[in-house]
């Protein structure tokens, strides 16, 4: 069932509004495009997901805003930046009547103007199209490098989209998710809507040098890998060599796990699938019972079997309808060491307990309140100085 805003979020999806979804983290907004999607989908329309990075694209079997839109991957994008498409890109775009862009919060204003720029300079109109973005812009922000600042600057005065120059011709109705289910205390409520806000809020004195809990969340990759390593480490029995199988242009860093991973009977595991109860990001322990792999949390034993992670790029059929094509995949257990994990990889996840480092500054904006708000239940939470 649908909260109030969430109703009326799919409501303007289905009478063609452009539309701007956004809200506190774990406020539902995935499950909400996901039935927007469904919806749209049963009227016939061709809608397409796209996201800012590739891993953010596997995640929601979706494809990259770059790789639609045949965007230059580096730089500050200008409309001389605008190219001509294929054929049979511009026919695929033509036949788009949707266009769904996820956590926004790191899409820059350059991007969406350059997919603009693109589309006219095919004579493709990106009025004829439904935009739907979606994100909550106090989460993690786009990245501009210390060589595209001044340029980026002096074309923008904000990182985010809705500075681009042409979001005011989209009208967009903005409905703010305001339900919040990951978390029920309402004073840790509060308290991370302050972080969001950035505003100072004592609260979270009382959970500094607690024991370590649960996942530990680090900005950085290299202390991330080091801990899951000491961790591993320390369990006495075999240690497993576990190899996937790839096919296809496969890049690893589009994937939420690895083409090859180590563990051992009794590691910290995360699972990466939402089956059987279990959802992306819930945490357990690996078993070995019989030759066979187990994920077990709070006694039960869920059996492991390879799945597929897909990276996939939206094509036109013999019928003109817009399709998924799977261009690499990597099939591997739906686990990963869960010891220790980065806030970007985070991002979505809900934790019962996690400890987050804050021996170091957070690097990004919205990186504290990323990290925060992973934990579902204040008793569950541990910070570091």
């Amino acid at each position: 069932m649908l909260y109030p805003n969430q109703q009326l979020a799919v409501d303007l999806a289905l009478k063609k509004k452009n539309i701007f979804i956004t809200g506190k983290a774990g406020t539902g907004k995935s499950y909400v495009i996901n039935k927007i999607v469904e919806e749209l989908t049963n009227k016939g329309k061709n809608v397409v997901k796209l996201a800012t990075t590739g891993s953010a694209a596997v995640l929601i079997e979706g494809q990259t805003l770059h790789s639609f839109f045949t965007l230059k991957p580096m730089g500050v994008l200008t409309i001389d930046d605008a190219n001509y498409l294929s054929r049979y890109k511009k026919a695929l775009i033509k036949s788009v009547n949707v266009i769904i862009i996820d956590e926004v919060s790191m899409l820059r204003p350059d991007w969406l103007d350059c997919c603009f720029h693109t589309m006219k300079k095919n004579g493709i109109s990106p009025k004829s199209k439904q935009w739907i973005f979606i994100g909550d812009l106090k989460q993690l922000q786009p990245v501009i490098t210390n060589t595209e600042r001044q340029v980026f600057y002096n074309n923008y005065s904000e990182n985010n989209f809705l500075d681009a120059k042409i979001i005011d011709s989209l009208k967009l109705e903005v409905v703010e998710l305001d339900e919040i289910k990951r978390q029920s205390d309402t004073e840790f409520i509060e308290a991370l809507n302050k972080v969001r806000d950035n505003e100072f809020t004592p609260y979270f004195n009382q959970f500094i040098n607690r024991p370590e809990q649960g996942v530990f969340i680090s900005p950085f990759n290299d202390i991330v890998d080091r801990k899951n390593k000491i961790e591993l480490d320390k369990i006495q029995s075999e240690l497993l060599e576990i190899k996937g199988t790839v096919s296809g242009n496969f890049k690893e860093k589009d994937f939420i796990t690895s083409e090859t991973i180590y563990l051992k009977d009794g590691a910290k595991v995360m699972y990466l699938r939402n089956k059987d109860g279990l959802v992306n990001g819930s945490v357990g322990t690996f078993r070995i019972r019989n030759k066979n792999y187990y994920f077990e949390r709070n006694g039960t034993y869920y059996e492991l079997s390879n799945v597929t992670f897909s990276k996939w790029e939206y094509e036109l059929d013999k019928n003109d309808e817009v399709v998924l094509i799977e261009r690499s995949s990597l099939k591997q257990l739906p686990i990963k060491l869960a010891y220790a994990i980065t806030v970007h990889k985070s991002q979505g996840m809900t934790f019962d307990s996690c400890t987050i480092d804050l021996r170091k500054d957070m690097f990004a904006d919205g990186q504290l309140y990323v990290a925060l708000s992973r934990c579902s239940n204040p008793n569950g939470l541990s910070l570091i100085k």
